[in-house]
């Protein structure tokens, strides 16, 4: 009956071979507890019956005086509930519940997944004890007892495997009342608010200290959403300048004293454009407003919106009142919480099956851990470990569970590489969240307003697939309806003419065997007997004349003759009399023959006319037999035709009747809601979008500033480049729920700390407390591992993206020689053999010191900014002709170019774009992209990586390079060549001088001496003095 297989994470699947039947009552045949349109009965039913595989849970009611059982099923966003009755002396059925069938919540599911197990089965269908009747009870399996014992003893073998656990214990439930926390977890919380005042008060007054931006000219811009409004202002060319320099995310337009309303016009920046040299700021207003409510001319403020303070500060102070979802979070921050062991969700032997998916045995372990981790895991992810391979088999396993999952992360970029690979899974239903100008194009279409555009569409369709269905139900019943009358009548005709030809048919052979029969004997006969007649008659009359001769001779023969010839004479007359009776016989069969001949005809001819009406009432029956039962739609219990025929015309017309009205009742009720669903706008269905999808992707603050997203929670919150995240910002999507899977890399780029944030924040709370400085100083990720124990982190250690040489250096440098390479990164060759190897540093150490120094000058404030390194731009556009004259077939390749400071950035884009113009090197597109900041490289990778150290100077400074980190970051975007250029001598020694060095700064010059030795070992250094002729 049962096999037992095994699912896509190598879970056990039990099988059964046979549908789930429950019998219902139709009163009880209803839908509840859904959170918005309600699906029809008949829609449920039909989607059942189409199931393949569920998650099932039976369990014995406690306190029963019979055995009777708890049967609970999930399948998709259904919940079926039913009960195994035990009435003694009949056999077991299972009937669905007086709830019927309710809405499958995220919490319900959790819970029968967690005591129940997965079943493949051949659909779920609901059916009427009369219907069970007719078609269950007549074959053996469903008249006894057999189908439901065969689930309750799949429940047994699925409990014996799996350990028998109390469905009670139920972890995680809400209560009535929330505990209070304790004052050390109040502490630290009040703290983490103290860094939330302390940022707004740091962007409020930075903000204010940059004059505003004058617009012109304000005009409303058509884009295809109905939620958000979209503004156009156009700008003069010096303010156009300054905000494409300072890039602000939200500006304001103030209207105190210019309009009634005092309430300030705030504005999300969504694109900054040059057309024809007419200056655009492309605004989204995030409310419903006129464009006679904006003044048409006037300043935009940057801003410092409360609103994302104020959405954090609310999720903090959920947190103090112990009302979040996430109930260890607060424990972890104030380092008392009691670690419990990992659950045993996915065996640790099933790393083989992950494996055998592609996975290696670091990023299986990782996908196991934060599937049984009862609260968080930390998943350390060195570049190219293939952390958003792991992240899609978590999210994979979870929605294949009935689980919602966030996706977050500090930056956009991070959260739609996510999307956009799990979005090639037809199977995992996605969504994202966020501002538009900001989100990746290749997961725009994600946008909850896009989604909800193309959902609205994707139900119109299943609705109208719905009322086509219902059409052909009204139609098929309305045939039978009108066919049904004379249907009985030729079947009742069909079935007398078949008897009467029978019967006939019966009659008609046997007067033709008697009569064939009589004319063979009395053909026989008569011939015979008159044929003897004749011999007789003609010896008589010889004997005769001879006597005669004779008589005179003899008296007494005479007289003997006499009689003898009398004798003779009688004889004759009576054979002659015995031919002409058998004559007339003959010729009175003969009458009989022709007679019963044409009665015979005639009765062939009758029954030749019956046959040809059978024929015609056959060819009918087939006509109406073709009026097919719509198979597809058995679970609604339809009218059968013929089956269903009772032979009581009026009782049968009566029943079609009441099934044509009920679902012309329904045609009504969908047609009429498919017309309410195209007038519908796309945001009053975010709730019910947020029902379905099974992943929803946001930034950390993004998931918390829009009211129909903001209460709205989680079974898994994954967060990803966590290593960036302080813990102000991880802590919204931390929150919303109860576990956590962080994945980042602290020994790549940290947190952005400002120090004027950092001095407000000592201004406040103090700097005793080293704990608290290191959570605003570090990402919430670092802290946490290093204050984790060994159960809750992995490390992701073996790299798929960088050429080995390059990996090597970044696994003795960073990673204690525990970062691997995967065996395709060694066949990779330096970019058309320019080089030997995959690593080159073009060293300046030996130019003379007027060539190779950084520019720098000084700002208000009388510090010196460095504005960028002519000598290392020379030599990243002595590498760019190399490698274009070098790529002669012109072949496809991606390259970066890194530099750690802005400045340089601009001077680098700056002399391309003459050499560009002089036809010294090749166009290249797409410029902004490929020169950038080490900080907006992260996540990327490139073909080609050149990247400028820029600082070389008499002081020995290095400046913000001293975060070592930014090296690794730089090092491993490459994936074929990789050119660095610096003065290495400088950037390698540690000058000694009266002050402290920072320890920060010296593992960089460590860094950078280990890289110099490394690359002298490899003959990887390339002396820019030699070749300084070369470069103009």
């Amino acid at each position: 009956m049962n096999n037992i297989d095994y699912d896509f994470w190598g879970n056990k699947i039990d099988d059964f071979n046979n549908p789930i039947v429950f019998i219902y009552n139709t009163k009880h045949a209803k839908i509840s507890e859904w959170p918005t349109r309600q699906p029809e009965f008949y829609e449920a039913l039909n989607d059942l019956q189409k199931s393949g595989s569920c998650f099932i849970s039976i369990s014995k009611f406690e306190n029963s005086i019979k055995e009777n059982f708890s049967v609970k099923i999930i399948y998709g966003l259904y919940l079926i509930q039913g009960v195994i009755n035990n009435n003694e002396g009949k056999p077991l059925r299972l009937y669905l519940s007086n709830n019927g069938i309710k809405f499958a919540s995220p919490k319900k599911k959790a819970n029968i997944i967690k005591y129940g197990f997965r079943l493949r089965h051949k659909g779920i269908l609901l059916v009427t004890g009369d219907n069970y009747r007719t078609r269950f009870e007549n074959k053996n399996f469903w008249n006894s007892s057999d189908y439901c014992l065969s689930l309750i003893k799949l429940a047994e073998s699925h409990n014996a495997r799996k350990g028998n656990i109390n469905e009670s214990d139920n972890v995680g439930e809400e209560t009535d009342e929330a505990e209070e926390i304790s004052e050390s977890e109040t502490h630290y919380l009040e703290n983490v608010s103290q860094f939330v005042e302390a940022e707004y008060e740091v962007e409020k007054n930075a903000a204010s200290s940059i004059p505003p931006f004058s617009y012109v000219k304000v005009k409303p811009t058509p884009h295809i959403t109905s939620l958000k409004q979209y503004f156009s202002f156009e700008l003069g060319e010096s303010d156009f300048k300054r905000i494409k320099e300072i890039k602000p995310s939200f500006l304001r337009i103030e209207l105190k004293g210019v309009k009634d309303n005092n309430e300030d016009i705030s504005i999300e920046v969504y694109e900054i454009t040059n057309k024809n040299n007419i200056f655009e700021l492309i605004g989204i207003i995030d409310r419903q407003i006129s464009l006679e409510e904006i003044p048409p001319n006037g300043n935009l403020y940057l801003s410092a919106l409360p609103t994302l303070k104020n959405v954090r500060l609310s999720v903090l102070d959920s947190l103090k009142k112990n009302l979040s979802a996430n109930k260890w979070i607060s424990k972890v921050i104030s380092n008392q919480y009691s670690y419990i062991p990992l659950k045993n969700i996915m065996d640790y032997k099933n790393d083989n099956v992950l494996i055998k998916m592609g996975l290696n045995p670091s990023q299986a372990k990782a996908v196991i851990n934060g599937i049984n981790t009862p609260d968080y895991s930390l998943v350390l992810g060195p570049p190219g470990t293939g952390k958003t391979t792991v992240i899609a088999q978590w999210v994979k396993f979870f929605s294949d569970y009935g689980m919602r999952v966030l996706v977050s992360s500090q930056n956009n970029k991070a959260v739609d590489n996510v999307l956009a690979r799990l979005k090639k899974d037809k199977s995992i239903e996605c969504v994202r969240i966020g501002n538009e100008a900001k989100i990746s194009e290749d997961v725009k279409d994600l946008l909850i307003d896009n989604y909800a555009v193309n959902i609205q569409e994707k139900i119109s369709n299943q609705v109208q697939i719905s009322i086509d269905e219902i059409t052909n139900v009204i139609n098929y019943l309305k045939k039978i309806s009108e066919v049904l009358p004379d249907y009985l009548k030729c079947q009742k005709e069909f079935s007398e003419l078949n008897n009467s030809i029978s019967n006939l048919k019966i009659k008609i052979d046997k007067i033709k065997n008697k009569l064939e029969n009589y004319y063979v004997e009395i053909k026989n006969f008569s011939s015979k007997k008159l044929e003897n007649n004749k011999k007789i008659i003609e010896n008589n009359d010889k004997i005769s004349n001879l006597k005669e001769k004779n008589i005179e001779e003899n008296l007494f023969k005479k007289t003997f003759g006499f009689f003898n010839k009398a004798f003779l004479s009688a004889k004759k007359t009576y054979y002659q009399f015995n031919e002409k009776n058998y004559v007339k016989k003959l010729e009175k069969y003969d009458k009989a023959k022709s007679f019963n001949e044409k009665y015979l005809e005639d009765q062939n001819k009758i029954k030749f006319d019956l046959e040809k009406r059978i024929q015609d009432i056959t060819n009918k029956l087939h006509n109406y037999n073709e009026i097919k039962y719509p198979i597809h739609l058995e679970s609604l219990n339809l009218y059968k035709f013929p089956s269903d025929i009772s032979g009581n015309i009026e009782e049968d017309i009566l029943l079609i009747k009441g099934q044509i009205d009920n679902y012309l009742m329904v045609y009504e009720i969908i047609k009429g809601w498919k017309n309410e669903l195209q007038n519908i706008r796309q945001q009053s269905m975010y709730n019910m979008l947020l029902s379905l999808v099974d992943v929803v992707g946001a930034t950390c603050i993004g998931i918390n500033t829009t009211k129909s997203f903001s209460n709205v929670n989680f079974d898994v919150t994954i967060v990803d480049e966590s290593g960036q995240i302080q813990i102000q910002n991880v802590i919204v999507p931390l929150s919303r729920a109860p576990k956590a899977i962080l994945v980042g890399d602290h020994k790549q780029l940290p947190p952005v700390i400002d120090n004027a944030l950092k001095d407000e924040v000592v201004s406040r709370i103090g700097d005793d407390d080293k704990y608290t400085i290191d959570l605003l100083e570090k990402s919430f990720f670092e802290v946490l591992w290093n204050n984790s124990p060994e159960s809750r982190k992995v490390m992701l250690d073996t790299q798929f993206r960088c050429p080995k040489i390059v990996a090597d250096f970044i696994s003795e440098a960073f990673y204690e020689n525990k970062y691997f390479s995967h065996e395709s990164t060694s066949k990779r060759k330096p970019f058309k053999d320019l080089y030997k190897s995959s690593l080159i540093f073009f060293d300046t150490s030996n130019v003379p010191g007027n060539i190779k120094y950084e520019s720098s000058s000084k700002g208000e404030d009388d510090m010196l900014s460095v504005t960028g390194n002519k000598l290392e731009t020379k030599i990243i556009l002595y590498i760019i002709k190399m490698i274009q004259d070098a790529n002669a077939d012109d072949d496809e390749f991606d390259l970066g170019i890194i530099s750690p400071y802005k400045n340089h950035v601009n001077e680098i884009k700056k002399a391309i774009k003459a050499e560009i113009n002089k036809n010294n090197i090749k166009q290249i597109k797409e410029l902004d992209d490929i020169v950038a900041t080490v900080d907006s490289f992260q996540g990327q990778e490139r073909d080609i990586i050149i990247f400028s150290f820029v600082r070389s100077n008499e002081r020995n400074a290095i400046g913000f390079l001293k975060d070592w980190r930014r090296l690794n970051v730089a090092m491993t975007r490459v994936k074929q060549q990789l050119f660095m250029v610096g003065d290495i001598n400088m950037l390698s020694s540690v000058k000694q001088n009266k002050y402290k060095i920072d320890p920060m700064e010296v593992k960089f010059r460590e860094s950078m001496n280990f890289l110099k030795e490394f690359c002298k070992k490899q003959n990887m250094l390339i002396d820019v003095n030699d070749i300084l002729n070369n470069i103009k």
